[in-house]
């Protein structure tokens, strides 16, 4: 099987766009400061969303002079969220991806130092 890289998951990402979930398998808890692992039975996969603008991004980017298009784009073009709430890549080649198949899905599962987590499609049956 091919390597996936960034590339790869960016790609996936926006080929299936409108048909991905995402599933939590660890997360970063600031209050233990570390990555602790979601159990098994809160595991489930959700319809993955597009980042949205906050109010303070808005007061943010006007401070700093830009329009309201340009902040949404900065927001949906984040290079470590790649536009999507719950996405969170480090970057600099320490993410690490590989190919994840349960027989309902089938997608790509993301491993780093702030979590672990799946973005998949649902299989066709």
């Amino acid at each position: 099987m091919k390597k996936i890289t960034k590339t790869t998951f960016k790609s996936f990402l926006k080929k299936n766009a409108g048909n991905l979930f995402i599933q939590f398998i660890s997360d970063f808890d600031g209050m233990s400061d570390c990555v602790e692992f979601i159990p098994s039975n809160q595991r489930k996969f959700v319809p993955l969303q597009f980042n949205q603008p906050s109010d303070s991004d808005y007061r943010y980017g006007v401070e700093r002079g830009r329009t309201r298009e340009e902040v949404e784009h900065g927001v949906l073009n984040d290079e470590n969220t790649l536009g999507y709430s719950g996405v969170w890549l480090v970057n600099n080649s320490r993410d690490s991806f590989r190919a994840f198949d349960d027989g309902e899905y089938e997608g790509i599962n993301v491993y780093n130092c702030c979590g672990q987590f799946t973005v998949a499609i649902a299989k066709r049956i």
